[in-house]
């Protein structure tokens, strides 16, 4: 590409190889733009919503057209690489997510990483440089043929000598609010980099405030002017290298929720906080998509309908104001000021308008504040707190109910929409005394929810919280890690009416059952249905 002002979006860009690593493969990239700074040529250039994988060079190269004209960093957002799932380039010798060459910047954000030989890399020519933020790099990767089969690093930059060690590297380079996995032990002592710097950038290279699972900066980082360097106790100085305001030891891939029908199709989808940024997987089928950056994690959100569209939102509180984001992807947007903590809040649709309230439960009383948007109204005296409650549609009429266990029975407390007035109801003899052990959802697929929980080796559940207990088809005898229904992923994720449950794949270690550093989904498909199984192999979530 060497025009301008372009955007390539919501494509797909499948390379060459098939999955090789031959280094007899050619060189090729998905998107090669070349920059011509003093023309003006490259310039408002965005890459993004698409798909990259099998390119023996560089999914997305940026590149100099024009000999010694060339940008500054503060031109970096001219070229963007935003959005885009970029995995499986990984070719011997070459294999890059995206690279940047000499006199030229680009914005990496958003994107998604996986199994490339580097997701980011940069020749480290004069007057280059990246700013790579808010991206999210998975485990996924290979080693190289030699000594101890060494892992390649995922964000990259070279020197400028011969070999790549040593000398100048580029001008300016910023790593920032990325969450990095893959933390490979190789050579016994050594891990796989999150960031390996082969020179010194004149203006300077930048980790900061990255979420990564190595141990600490000296194993995320490795600071090499020569190839024989072990990468560890480096003078920073000597790179001009810095770094602050980092996590390192924090694993924050299992932080996922169902969060309701995020992007409007009519499926639940998968909501992930993985410290850096919020992410979804439609339907739980797809990769991980960037929503926005935020460093909030799972327990200070909440999901519901807090407007008036299709998609579901986030909801979290900042000091004593609640705010919600719609879509997840938008600003948060004011709500109303409340102390309440969210330990202590109900979220359903009491009153059957399409918009979420919330039920604050005190220990003593029950207050309501409807769409989540009005002051508290009084409701009731009750010592019952949200912990030992559960929300659900039990009666189908279209209005959430709240069920819990009272003097050995189960009760709901609904809103009547025809008496128009707050009452309990006698539901059941309890089933179970531990309201902490229900997960709620239609598993029958009659407009009803329904609770489940874990019996023995598999599944049961109560139709509408009014039957007896139900066996759930197929799941009687479930592996060891699948048994407890709590920890499954429950929501409508296929075009059927009944709830369907995923959980990430686990693997036998031998002596215990652990979820492996590249994991799919495994997802159980309904009750009617048998609850059959199935994977989706080839989508990586790790």
């Amino acid at each position: 590409m060497r025009g301008h002002d372009v955007r390539i979006e919501g494509l797909r860009f499948r390379g060459p190889s098939n999955g090789s690593r031959s280094r007899n493969l050619p060189g090729v990239s998905g998107i090669d733009v070349y920059v011509d700074a003093a023309l003006g040529t490259g310039r408002n250039v965005v890459v993004t919503g698409s798909e990259f994988w099998y390119w023996t060079a560089a999914a997305v190269g940026i590149l100099n057209y024009a000999g010694p004209s060339h940008m500054t960093r503060d031109q970096a957002g001219l070229i963007s690489a935003t959005r885009n799932y970029i995995h499986q380039n990984a070719r011997d010798g070459l294999g890059y997510g995206i690279t940047v060459g000499g006199h030229v910047y680009a914005l990496i954000e958003g994107n998604l990483f996986d199994r490339n030989r580097h997701a980011v890399a940069a020749n480290g020519q004069p007057s280059s440089g990246y700013l790579a933020r808010h991206n999210y790099v998975l485990a996924g990767g290979y080693t190289e043929d030699g000594t101890c089969n060494y892992w390649n690093q995922h964000f990259d930059v070279h020197g400028s000598e011969d070999d790549g060690y040593g000398g100048p590297a580029g001008e300016y380079f910023e790593i920032s609010s990325n969450t990095i996995r893959g933390e490979q032990g190789y050579c016994i002592w050594k891990t796989r980099p999150a960031f390996m710097l082969r020179g010194r950038p004149t203006l300077g290279a930048y980790f900061i405030d990255n979420v990564a699972v190595h141990n600490d900066l000296d194993a995320a980082v490795a600071l090499k002017w020569d190839s024989g360097d072990t990468g560890y106790g480096e003078d920073h100085a000597q790179f001009n290298f810095h770094a602050w305001g980092n996590a390192f030891d924090r694993d924050l891939s299992l932080e996922v929720a169902v969060a309701g029908d995020l992007d409007g199709d009519g499926l639940d989808d998968l909501f992930l906080a993985n410290g850096t940024g919020w992410w979804y997987s439609s339907a739980g089928r797809t990769e991980w998509r960037f929503l926005q950056a935020s460093p909030l994690r799972l327990s200070s959100l909440r999901f519901g309908r807090f407007d008036s569209d299709a998609r579901a939102d986030v909801f979290t509180h900042e000091g004593n104001t609640w705010k919600y984001s719609p879509g997840g992807v938008g600003p948060l947007v004011r709500l109303r000021d409340a102390t309440a903590a969210p330990s202590d809040l109900l979220f359903g649709d009491f009153d059957g308008n399409g918009v979420t309230d919330v039920i604050w439960t005190t220990g003593s009383s029950w207050y309501l504040s409807r769409d989540s948007r009005v002051a508290w109204e009084y409701l009731k005296p009750s010592g019952k707190k949200a912990a030992d409650l559960r929300v659900g549609d039990f009666d189908g009429n279209g209005a959430d109910d709240v069920l819990g266990h009272v003097n050995g029975a189960w009760y709901t407390w609904r809103y009547g929409i025809t008496r128009l007035e707050w009452e309990w109801e006698l539901l059941n003899s309890a089933l179970s005394s531990s309201m902490s052990s229900l997960v709620v959802a239609d598993f029958d697929g009659d407009s009803r929810d329904d609770v489940a929980q874990t019996s023995g080796s598999g599944w049961r559940y109560s139709s509408g919280a009014a039957s007896g207990w139900l066996g759930l088809p197929g799941a009687g005898d479930l592996p060891v890690p699948y048994r407890d229904i709590r920890l499954a992923l429950v929501g409508r994720f296929n075009e059927d009416n009944m709830a369907d449950a995923l959980r990430f794949e686990m693997q036998w270690t031998g002596s215990i059952w652990a979820v492996p550093n590249l994991a799919a989904l495994v997802g159980w498909d309904g009750i009617q249905a048998g609850f059959r199984a199935w994977t989706w192999p080839g989508i990586f979530m790790r």
